[in-house]
């Protein structure tokens, strides 16, 4: 009896323990899926965002729209929602447009640095707040990103269409932050001849997970992902790719310029090469003439020029000699010697 017992007790032990190892490992996953997700989309918005960083947006927005005589309002998607934007006009007329797409953790009133350097450089500029974050309507997806990065070309072409020189994409560029950069991305792959800079972006979200999920075996990491991130999905004319960036680029007709940070730990420090490469070898193109790293820089660093304030000045002559190179600004003279020096055309 005592036997039987005993056999019973273990039967139970080990059922028990099957139990909580399954609610372990399903706990795990959804912690992983979150995490991943998270890493590139707000969670929940605002609430898991400090309210300092609110602050910061409200009064970056109110910067523009006091100093930069920006124009606030919302507008509409293709699928319904509607998003927060703002548009800066140069104080010349000029066809081009600097269209901004912001980080996760941000919003377009968290952007006010780069509209400031874009409009300094020549540009119209048009920013918008993703869907899904404060001021905008909807979920952060792949899907919503594509129906975001339509609104703002079309708004962009509307821009052009009011301006002398009139609508020509070859005068728009695409400019995104970390996360951003994906927006980027499917704008220049998706309206040929426009073009795109990118600032610290991220290769693939296979490369940003593995980074995140080093003790997960490469196969679960690529389960997660498409389970976070599917492939395959409508979204009006366009198909989710899953951010498959790598293969984006190659797709792009107009320039392509990616930043990243030496020292970035958000991730993996080589991904502006790894998409220099992609773009440049598809385009039969120098590598090196479409990336360039921000030394001992991290993620949240920048190469912006602003009055007297100089972030990452070999950088900046850097990104600016491609914005030369594809005819959308004059180089500085005071810069032109230097860029002469890197081998540009001035």
């Amino acid at each position: 009896m005592g036997a039987i017992l005993s056999g019973v007790k273990s039967n139970i032990t080990c059922s028990y323990s099957k139990v909580v190892n399954e609610k372990e490992t399903k706990n795990s996953k959804l912690s992983q899926k979150l995490q991943l997700k998270n890493t590139f989309f707000p969670f929940n918005g605002w609430e898991s965002l400090p309210k300092e960083r609110q602050v910061c947006a409200d009064n970056g927005k109110k910067w523009m729209m006091e100093h930069m005589k920006g124009s606030y309002g919302l507008m509409e998607t293709d699928d319904g929602r509607k998003i927060e934007t703002m548009y800066i006009p140069h104080e010349n007329a000029t066809n081009k447009v600097a269209i901004l797409h912001h980080n996760n953790g941000m919003t377009l009133g968290m952007m006010e640095f780069y509209a400031e350097y874009f409009n300094t450089l020549g540009f119209n500029v048009l920013l918008c707040t993703m869907g899904g974050y404060p001021g905008s309507e909807g979920d952060t997806s792949e899907t919503t990103c594509y129906f975001d990065v339509k609104a703002m070309y079309d708004a962009a072409q509307t821009v052009q269409r009011d301006q002398p020189d009139g609508q020509n994409n070859d005068k728009i560029l695409f400019v995104g932050v970390s996360m951003g950069g994906a927006l980027a991305a499917i704008g220049g792959s998706e309206f040929p001849g426009t073009h795109v800079l990118a600032n610290v972006p991220f290769a693939s979200v296979e490369d940003v997970a593995s980074s995140y999920l080093r003790w997960v075996p490469k196969i679960m990491v690529n389960g997660l992902v498409d389970s976070v991130f599917p492939t395959g999905i409508k979204a009006g004319a366009y198909i989710t790719d899953g951010f498959n960036i790598l293969e984006k680029v190659k797709r792009i007709e107009g320039g392509y310029f990616a930043v990243q940070a030496g020292k970035d730990t958000m991730i993996p420090a080589d991904s502006g090469k790894k998409l220099a490469n992609s773009y440049a070898i598809s385009h039969q193109k120098k590598p090196e003439d479409h990336y360039a790293v921000m030394e001992g820089k991290t993620h949240n660093d920048n190469f912006l020029k602003l009055g007297n304030r100089e972030f990452d000045k070999p950088v900046r002559l850097r990104v600016e000699r491609f914005l030369a190179s594809v005819g959308l600004i004059d180089i500085r003279e005071e810069d032109k010697f230097e860029i002469a020096k890197l081998g540009a055309k001035v």
